[in-house]
């Protein structure tokens, strides 16, 4: 187990996810600490879903540590999925998926930026009257489980540009049962894309489902203000994993 949390160490650290010491590991503090908590005991979580994978950053990190588990990974852009199949095409238990994840069973406009592809979304950029887009399958986490028989996800990451909220709603039912043990999402204080819900929807969603929040996590920062932060939340049946 000792091995497992140091790798987990070197790894979160190495994307930029700061360990705290000892002294002032409390939760909330760091996401990579608080991962390594919510994580560790599972030892290798069975199913890990990256929603949102762009190029496989994330898969190839959850690969890593997680060197048994089956990863599911969904990316929208046809071209960036290519870049993801190719980053990944000699991994192990890897389901790749060239769609979007939403609130239900779809086609969706999916918009193109041309300048960096991680700025990618299901929302327009706020100001922009026209953005080159691509129509894209979209599924619900709820029939895309049920379709394949899968009772739990120990691990859910979302990052989609605005989107996430439309991620865990189209979770009702896993979310309702607690077959979602953890989750991280990206939220933006800021209303960079058009028709984008708050931070604070996000936040009450998941409050009524019964899920505890953990922390708030690499706020960056434009100007005086945060405008992008990661937030890490929890089913209660694995909260005594947080001390």
């Amino acid at each position: 187990m000792q091995l497992l949390k140091k790798a987990i160490q070197k790894i979160l650290f190495a994307i930029g996810y700061k360990l705290v010491p000892k002294i002032s590991r409390k939760p909330g503090l760091s996401i990579g600490q608080d991962l390594i908590q919510l994580l560790e005991p599972i030892s290798a979580p069975k199913l890990i879903f990256d929603v949102g994978a762009h190029k496989g950053e994330s898969h190839l990190i959850y690969r890593k540590v997680f060197p048994q588990s089956t990863i599911y990974s969904f990316e929208p852009d046809p071209e960036t999925f290519k870049v993801l199949r190719a980053n990944t095409a000699n991994l192990p238990a890897a389901i790749l998926e060239n769609a979007g994840v939403g609130a239900a069973e779809e086609r969706l406009p999916f918009y193109i930026n041309k300048e960096d592809s991680m700025g990618n979304s299901f929302l327009k950029v706020s100001g922009q009257d026209s953005q080159p887009f691509v129509e894209v399958p979209v599924h619900s986490l709820d029939s895309y489980t049920k379709e394949r028989t899968i009772q739990l996800i120990d691990f859910l990451k979302i990052d989609t540009q605005g989107f996430d909220l439309e991620v865990l709603k189209g979770a009702e039912n896993l979310l309702k049962n607690g077959q979602i043990k953890v989750i991280q999402f990206e939220a933006m204080l800021e209303p960079y894309y058009h028709q984008m819900p708050t931070v604070g929807a996000h936040l009450d969603f998941l409050l009524e489902r019964g899920y505890k929040m953990v922390g708030m996590y690499n706020c960056h920062r434009q100007q005086a203000g945060i405008d992008w932060a990661d937030f890490l939340f929890i089913h209660p049946s694995v909260q005594e994993r947080i001390h």
